[in-house]
């Protein structure tokens, strides 16, 4: 299993006194020598939590892309046509909201 800060998108700045400060979006802050340290020591703290999170610079939503599309075709055409229609009735409601507004 991977660890838990390879799904959660971490910041590293370097301090003014020539140490790395790793930060999470959990609120977890590591400070070392070296931005590999304190990763290190980040990961080390948060090892025992499981969240679903995103790595840095990956969209969370690839992990699930696709996960579908071979399972229910008529489903998915279903859902195609669901969207396409709501897409319709939208572009309608603007267009009829613009001609109220000009």
């Amino acid at each position: 299993m991977d660890s838990l800060l390879t799904r959660v998108p971490i910041t590293v700045e370097a301090t003014a006194g020539g140490r790395f400060i790793a930060r999470a979006d959990l609120k977890l802050e590591a400070e070392s020598d070296t931005a590999e340290a304190a990763v290190a020591q980040l990961q080390a703290r948060a090892e025992p939590m499981s969240l679903p999170v995103a790595a840095p610079g990956q969209n969370p939503w690839l992990a699930v892309a696709g996960m579908w599309k071979d399972t229910d075709p008529e489903l998915i055409a279903q859902w195609r046509k669901a969207i396409e229609e709501n897409r319709q009735l939208q572009e309608e409601e603007d267009r009829l909201r613009e001609e109220a507004e000009s």
